[in-house]
């Protein structure tokens, strides 16, 4: 019985360590890739290039954010990269027009809400997938 036991521990943490492996792996070939990119581009590792960086990942971040809390719920919305999008050229037309900055964001906000809200009340109401509804946004 001992044996067996020990037997199943050591395979628990033969999984557990290599589920850690693979993990240092990828973490691994990042600081790599960083490391390398570092030394062959002229500015890479300035602080302006990493506060670009941040800059640039943040709008994705807001959106992955938004899309875990929908996959979270057990659904899915592939309209978010459009939404997205299409608020964003709405916002520039805004701006162009010589709209008022607070004005033209909160119009872009009104905007990607009501699509939202359009999508939620197809699966809320009419019980169409989550998939199909934003399929079509």
């Amino acid at each position: 019985m001992s044996a067996t036991t020990t037997t199943s521990s050591r395979r628990r943490r033969f999984r557990l360590l290599a589920l850690d492996m693979n993990e240092i792996g990828l973490i691994v070939i990042l600081l790599l890739l960083y490391f390398g990119f570092g030394a062959t581009t002229n500015g890479f590792l300035s602080a302006n290039n990493h506060l670009s960086l941040l800059r640039d990942a943040a709008s994705i971040a807001i959106a992955a954010w938004a899309v875990t809390l929908i996959i979270i719920a057990g659904e899915i919305d592939v309209s978010v990269g459009p939404m997205v999008a299409f608020t964003s050229v709405c916002l520039a037309f805004m701006l162009k027009a010589d709209v008022n900055v607070a004005l033209a964001i909160l119009a872009a906000l009104a905007i990607g809400g009501a699509l939202g809200t359009f999508a939620g009340s197809l699966r809320a109401y009419f019980g169409v997938p989550s998939f199909v509804a934003t399929l079509g946004l």
